[in-house]
């Protein structure tokens, strides 16, 4: 009986061998990885929307200054990347479900500190000011973002296309084709001499400061946070938007929110056509069976 083709997998376009090396596990431990991504994200747009209301004036500790939303971003990123390399760090050199229950396990802890520590967070009241929504003031132009979630959405839009194609000229960059060669085999690239390690933290430290950059436009635009915004729901929720669109690709992650949010409203109104309970449930593994 012939024995099973080989895979192969991009790894090192500087091997030897050239941009191809045989691998025994396929893309197994990089899927892993990216699901373990999953839970931290609620903590890390926490980190962010509590640093935009420290800022802002609107916790009971008073800050050293006070700014607009819009500059509080880098104070944002910062304090969220900061978290996200000293997590991971330690955390990384877990695999598998462990360091998903590590990242899940930090989530929570998040949570039950913003909800005890009411000298800081407000508790489980919330924050007692209000954080301000966007503004802008430069020169003779003055905007600010009030009324209805449109002028946000657009905002938003805009921010997404621009960090759209910087992830795409970081995809194929040098650190892009190493992130590739830990996602397909970390042994393989480990042993080509990819510092994976190196690269498993960068990554989680670049996923966290665009986590931390979201956290400032949710808190701008509810203006008011408590601990339950960020339930262990919410990781889950983005979790099923990179399924939906397919892991591994920037085009996955634009087009899996729209997917998965208009999935709700076709359910019901194919249960309201169908006699069987179960329909909704199997569209929804076989959606998660073929991504």
């Amino acid at each position: 009986m012939a024995a099973a083709p080989q895979r192969w997998y991009p790894v090192d376009p500087h091997h030897p061998g050239g941009d191809l090396c045989p691998s025994r596990y396929g893309p197994q431990r990089g899927r892993r990885l990216r699901r373990a991504f999953g839970p931290r994200v609620r903590s890390l747009l926490a980190i962010g929307a509590y640093t935009t209301a420290f800022f802002t004036d609107a916790l009971p500790i008073k800050a050293p200054f006070v700014l607009n939303p819009f500059w509080v971003i880098p104070f944002s990123i910062l304090a969220a990347m900061l978290t996200g390399v000293l997590l991971g760090t330690p955390t990384l050199r877990l695999r598998g479900d462990y360091l998903a229950i590590v990242t899940l396990g930090f989530g929570e802890i998040i949570e039950i500190v913003a909800n005890n520590l009411n000298g800081v967070t407000g508790g489980p009241a919330g924050t007692p000011g209000f954080i301000p929504q966007f503004s802008v003031h430069l020169f003779s132009v003055k905007y600010r973002w009030t009324g209805t979630v449109l002028p946000y959405y657009y905002l938003i839009l805009i921010v997404a296309v621009i960090f759209t194609v910087a992830f795409s000229f970081l995809e194929h960059s040098r650190v892009g084709r190493s992130w590739t060669a830990i996602r397909e085999d970390e042994v393989a690239a480990d042993s080509l001499g990819i510092n994976t390690l190196k690269y498993k933290v960068m990554a989680f430290a670049i996923g966290a400061s665009t986590a931390g950059f979201a956290g400032v436009f949710f808190a701008s635009q509810v203006q008011s946070l408590v601990p339950n915004d960020f339930i262990v729901q919410t990781s889950i929720l983005i979790l099923v938007f990179v399924i939906f669109g397919g892991m591994g690709s920037i085009a996955g992650a634009v087009i899996g929110p729209p997917l998965s949010s208009g999935y709700p409203s076709t359910c019901r109104s194919i249960r309201s056509r169908t006699t069987s309970s179960r329909t909704s449930s199997s569209i929804l593994g076989r959606c998660l069976s073929c991504s």
